[in-house]
């Protein structure tokens, strides 16, 4: 007999408005205001009610029987992510990863630098203007000779 669908809706929903309050007493700290703290122990006691109902109301579920000459796993959990594995043996063959392909090196000739032409700074703009010009592009900047 399973549990009844809405009260499992309500318990998550009891337990993500929980969540929610407990990630802004966190942030708050010491200084978390008291209605924050109050509903976090008024949900904390409605969650323990509500979740203690929703067992009652489940009740034990039975586990089929094992095939003869085969593992008996049982598999369990709960909606905050912890999973419960039991049985005869409880190993699992994972095959080792594989080593990645090696990465397509690039031609060192293309990191080689490339002649530039020499350039000047302007004191007034700072753009840069070629060496060998007297004037700023920009603002028209007599530069010293």
């Amino acid at each position: 007999m399973t549990a009844d669908p809405n009260l499992q809706k309500l318990i998550t929903f009891k337990r993500r408005r929980l969540q929610k309050l407990q990630e802004q007493a966190a942030l708050f700290g010491i200084n978390t205001p008291p209605h924050i703290q109050i509903e976090i122990e008024d949900l904390t006691a409605e969650l323990a009610e509500l979740e203690s109902r929703s067992q009652s109301r489940a009740g034990e579920t039975e586990t089929p029987p094992a095939p003869s000459g085969g593992r008996n796993v049982q598999i369990d959990g709960d909606a905050r992510g912890n999973i419960i594995i039991t049985g005869d043996s409880n190993t699992v063959n994972v095959a080792p990863p594989e080593q990645p392909a090696e990465k397509p090196t690039a031609d060192p000739s293309i990191y080689a630098r490339t002649p530039t032409t020499p350039t000047r700074i302007c004191p007034r703009c700072r753009l840069e203007s070629p060496a060998d010009a007297d004037r700023c592009r920009n603002c028209g900047y007599e530069f010293e000779m």
